[in-house]
């Protein structure tokens, strides 16, 4: 499902506003704040911006981290839906668990096809990069996620028992 309104955005200090009310939501709606990248300190929003392009080039990352690039998913210029993180390289523990892509839409605007729209833009992304295989993983109780990998044409590949969870592991050909 196309939806035309929609674009990824690169991290950059003009996201602010749309930022911190996303942000503002999801805590109200004391929900997961996935993915990953959106649990970072940004009380600097500067210094947040610039934390996400450092990674994307591959600046000072810890040794477990590997470059990734971070978008927004925007229905305006003043409206973020959720954000995506697309790890350029898998080390082992990102292929058990974690994957190539990370991805999650606030709280408030679930089950209108952003999350496919978001993942599917992503996988474009990922494409852009040279990922010709993506790898991608959810938790086993996670079914709208599930849904969303599949619609965006992911192969069940296997599932794993992590910290007591089970994750269902897939894959996307490009």
């Amino acid at each position: 499902m196309d939806k035309p309104d929609i674009y990824l955005a690169a991290p950059s200090p003009s996201l602010e506003e749309p930022f911190r009310e996303m942000m503002r939501v999801w805590r109200q709606m004391s929900d997961d704040v996935v993915p990953w990248i959106l649990r970072l300190d940004s009380r600097s929003f500067g210094k947040y911006v610039r934390a996400l392009l450092d990674m994307e080039k591959g600046a000072d990352l810890p040794a477990d981290r590997v470059r990734c690039s971070s978008f927004f998913l925007m229905r305006s210029a003043d409206t973020m839906l959720g954000a995506s993180n697309i790890r350029h390289t898998l080390n082992p523990s990102l292929l058990r668990n974690g994957g190539h892509i990370g991805y999650g839409v606030r709280p408030d605007e679930r089950n209108k096809g952003y999350a496919t729209e978001l993942l599917r833009l992503s996988v474009r992304e990922a494409a852009v990069l040279g990922i010709k295989k993506i790898r991608i993983t959810c938790d086993a109780n996670n079914l709208a996620s599930e849904k969303v990998i599949l619609k965006n044409n992911g192969v069940f590949d296997s599932a794993v028992i992590d910290d007591d969870a089970l994750t269902k592991r897939y894959w996307i050909t490009l």
